[in-house]
């Protein structure tokens, strides 16, 4: 194992997925760095490729900024108890009104609390607490995750 190359610290492919990057994100990464902004390799060493440290750590706090960047914001304005269309609903989430319908079908949201008619309605305590439940990538191990909100009080 390489630690260091021309006096600068390298990682390799197992380094970077101990970061909690993939091995298809890297490659993937890796043959678009054009557009990616994915660094060089330093140096291959008994066939295993190595990038320096630094590059490397700064294209991965910019990936993850951009990642978090991406991610749907909730809005967590208003009472816990309201109740709340779909469009509603949605909008709390920061997703699409087609994509909460998709996943309340598909078990990603919750089903509704009560029906106005024939009308679905959610609480928005309800749809809060799914949002800050939702697994994934940096989710917590145990616990909730806290997920992103829109006013300044949190």
């Amino acid at each position: 194992m390489l630690h260091e190359f021309a006096g600068r610290k390298v990682v390799d492919r197992a380094a970077m997925v101990a970061a909690g990057i993939g091995a298809s994100t890297i490659a993937a990464q890796y043959k678009n760095r054009a557009e990616t902004g994915f660094p060089e390799k330093a140096t291959k060493h008994q066939r295993v490729d190595y990038w320096f440290a630094d590059e490397w750590e700064r294209w991965l706090a910019s990936y993850r900024s951009a990642k978090a960047a991406a991610l749907s914001t909730v809005n967590r304005v208003g009472e816990r108890d309201d109740l709340l269309s779909a469009k509603e609903s949605a909008a709390v989430l920061g997703v699409s009104y087609p994509t909460f319908r998709s996943g309340v079908s598909r078990g990603y949201y919750p089903e509704a609390d009560d029906y106005e008619g024939a009308r679905p309605r959610w609480k928005r305590g309800t749809l809060l607490d799914a949002a800050d439940a939702r697994p994934g990538h940096g989710s917590p191990r145990s616990g909730v995750r806290k997920s992103r909100t829109t006013d300044s009080d949190d």
